[in-house]
């Protein structure tokens, strides 16, 4: 608690454990905002999954996730009172910091398996000696 307190006052943080327990306090409020990031990245993906490409798909839940990170970092600006180019610092570190991962776990999951078929596909009209994934 009075680590909390010295990170907001701007207060000497203390002794040698003080770091660990930011890095603990940074990892719990991580584990707060993914789910708050992707859980509605996810749903308005599925909802429109039937009707739209596979890279519409991920350009839309690349939308998603900067609208929501905008209105994280237009939040936290209004309440902590920093500066505009700050908070565009602030957008453009948390856009970096989640769509690369985001879209590296897109790739892989939508065209992971079509790539493992033409790389493993045999000559002449012989089945592949690597099927993707889907018999795992």
């Amino acid at each position: 608690m009075l680590l909390v307190y010295a990170a907001i006052s701007n207060a000497d943080i203390g002794g040698p454990l003080a770091g660990p327990f930011m890095v603990l306090l940074a990892a719990m409020v991580g584990a707060v905002l993914i789910p708050v990031a992707y859980v509605p990245t996810l749903v308005v993906v599925e909802l429109v999954r039937s009707r739209v490409s596979i890279p519409g798909r991920i350009l839309i839940a690349g939308a998603v996730l900067v609208t929501i990170i905008g209105a994280v970092v237009a939040l936290v600006s209004i309440l902590t009172d920093v500066s505009v180019l700050g908070a565009f610092g602030a957008l453009l570190i948390g856009c970096a910091s989640v769509l690369l991962p985001a879209t590296a776990s897109a790739l892989v999951v939508y065209w992971l398996p079509g790539l493992t078929k033409r790389l493993f596909r045999r000559p002449n009209g012989q089945p592949p000696i690597f099927n993707g994934f889907s018999s795992i």
